[in-house]
């Protein structure tokens, strides 16, 4: 009897080991498992489409839009693509925009985003000195993050909100675009909320 018991005491304890290393194993990568079995899909025609990036050209080298054939579920319910590059100047400010009169909610949003998408360049303030600005002294072969326009600076106020409008759509120097990111209303949240930080600096 205490043979047996013996026996399967080892045999339990042997099989947790195998498993406890089986599972180590698998944790740190060196044993993986694939599914052949076919993913369960909840929506098909979102799954079996020409996903487009951010980075996507929808024009070609003569200027016509490309033949993307998206779903008909998978338009994009704002502009997929802002329409200018960062130096057509110019053409911004002749753009058709309905500017959305600020108030108290789209200064709360436009906070909340600058805290998001703002900060790590342009700091709390707006003034240029976010966390992944180089602050520290380097060699002639490092090459560090310089510091972004101060946001209340007197020439970035004299920009007009067609401009700043513009440079969230399209991008400025190191600046990559955020249109995809941001929606009309959010565009025009961050905008009345920068101004509001130039207007607390006086």
């Amino acid at each position: 009897m205490k043979a047996k018991l013996t026996y399967l005491l080892f045999f339990i304890a042997f099989s947790l080991t195998l498993l406890a290393v089986y599972l180590v194993l698998r944790y740190f990568g060196y044993i993986t498992v694939q599914n052949r079995r076919q993913p369960l899909e909840i929506i098909s025609d979102m799954d079996h489409q020409n996903k487009l990036k951010a980075d996507f050209i929808p024009y070609d080298e003569e200027g016509k839009v490309r033949d993307v054939r998206l779903n008909p579920n998978a338009i994009p319910l704002e502009d997929a693509f802002y329409p200018l590059l960062p130096y057509e100047i110019e053409k911004a400010e002749n753009l058709e925009i309905n500017e959305i009169p600020a108030d108290s909610f789209m200064l709360k949003r436009g906070e909340l985003l600058f805290r998001r998408f703002c900060v790590p360049c342009h700091g709390l303030d707006g003034r240029g000195n976010g966390p992944i600005v180089t602050k520290v002294q380097l060699s002639e072969e490092e090459e560090g993050f310089p510091p972004p326009k101060d946001l209340s600076s007197e020439g970035t106020k004299m920009l007009s909100n067609k401009r700043l409008f513009h440079i969230l759509g399209a991008g400025q120097n190191l600046m990559f675009p955020f249109h995809s990111q941001l929606t009309y209303f959010d565009k025009w949240s961050l905008i009345h909320y920068i101004r509001k930080l130039q207007n607390d600096k006086k």
